[in-house]
């Protein structure tokens, strides 16, 4: 069973280190007896070696899995982001074809001003000219 529960896709390296570990101190074991004791110590040296390779790895993988939690972060945000961004385009595309519309409204009632306008004028000059 894998030490832990992670997404780097690697497998767990613990079981094979442990698997190392238990060949060493069974050699070390054996022939401790036959060469004095050597062996027992160079089998330390080879196990410590394993287990600061276990701790990197545990490093590692911690690392692995921090990058990949953070990575799911930031597209989570790049989506959130994108989703906004295009509801404020579509809300300033809505707008444009507003101020579109209400111009269109202004020069009408420019237009129908200028006509009133025009009529009034010409009922003054009818009204003076009938005086």
């Amino acid at each position: 069973m894998p030490k832990y529960s992670d997404e780097t896709g690697v497998w767990p390296t613990c079981p094979l280190i442990d698997e190392v570990i238990s060949y060493v101190q069974n050699l070390s074991d054996n022939y401790s007896q036959e060469i004095g004791g050597t062996m027992a110590t160079e089998g330390l040296v080879i196990i410590a070696v394993l287990e600061k390779i276990r701790s990197s790895n545990s490093d590692l993988r911690d690392f692995g899995n921090k990058m990949y939690s953070e990575k799911n972060e930031a597209e989570k945000d790049r989506d959130y982001y994108e989703r906004e961004m295009n509801n404020y385009r579509n809300e300033l595309e809505d707008l444009k074809n507003e101020y579109q519309s209400l111009q269109k409204e202004i020069d009408i009632a420019e237009k129908n001003n200028l006509t009133l306008f025009e009529e009034l004028e010409t009922l003054k000059y009818e009204i003076e000219s009938t005086r």
